[in-house]
């Protein structure tokens, strides 16, 4: 339900070619609306420390990302059912603990904000045991909380922070 736009993939295999030692990037990406009207253009962190950056929040989302082959093979989306709509953000932590990224710094990817998802759908309650549900997995995990380990109170900080934006919403 999301948009790739034209150069999307002309633009991932250019930069695939000028950075052969990156494992993992993505695109900049916007909200739009199912007209394609653009409604947010988001703010990206910097990636000179991506684990710092992806520990305040998913800025990864779920397009106009691109993985090499060996990690999209080693990594999977946790099935669990208390991480449902924040798995996306559990996998990128997993992926980026050890992994660099980098960044097309062209918006290429649309994400569409309609009512079916899952911010929409969720509960205030639902999204706030979802979030913790991930903050617990990864300090659960001996190796996510050594490689998170500094960054854990930014964990917590920005999952309550999404909470606090969604109940403001």
């Amino acid at each position: 339900d999301d948009l790739m736009y034209p150069n999307a993939i002309e633009d991932a295999a250019a930069f695939a070619r000028a950075h052969p030692d990156l494992r993992v990037f993505h695109n900049a990406y916007e909200l739009v609306d199912p007209t394609g009207r653009v409604l947010h253009r988001h703010r990206l962190p910097s990636l000179r420390d991506p684990r710092r950056a992806i520990a305040d929040g998913n800025f990864m989302s779920c397009i106009g990302d691109f993985l090499h082959r060996d990690i999209y093979t080693s990594f999977a989306f946790d099935t669990d059912p208390a991480v449902s709509g924040s798995e996306d953000w559990l996998f990128w932590l997993q992926v980026i603990a050890d992994n660099d990224v980098g960044r097309i710094n062209r918006i290429n990817s649309g994400i569409v904000e309609h009512p079916g998802r899952t911010l929409a759908t969720n509960s205030l309650a639902d999204a706030h045991d979802r979030i913790l549900a991930v903050i617990r997995k990864v300090r659960e995990s001996p190796h996510l909380a050594e490689r998170y380990g500094p960054y854990l109170g930014r964990l917590e900080a920005g999952g309550r922070l999404f909470l606090a934006s969604l109940a403001n919403s």
